[in-house]
């Protein structure tokens, strides 16, 4: 539920093959600031906001389905 979408559309992922990871979230030069602000709770251009969380309940919802969901989308060296 956002006004302009830019949170939602900063959201990128990355992989690396060596060493192998993997990284999710909001990228910090679309949303960054704004992003922290209101996962964590802080203040945003002079406003103040409570932690509403977005990307760590994500991650826990779908935590268990992962390794299948990523199955064979990374091979190895």
């Amino acid at each position: 539920n956002t006004r302009k979408g830019r949170l939602r559309n900063a959201i990128k992922y990355a992989v690396n093959k060596s060493p192998l990871y993997k990284i999710i979230g909001p990228d910090v030069d679309v949303a960054g600031t704004s992003g922290k602000a209101h996962e964590f709770g802080g203040r945003y251009k002079k406003q103040r906001y409570d932690k509403r969380a977005f990307m760590g309940p994500a991650l826990e919802k779908v935590k268990p389905r992962l390794p299948r969901l990523w199955a064979g989308s990374v091979k190895g060296q």
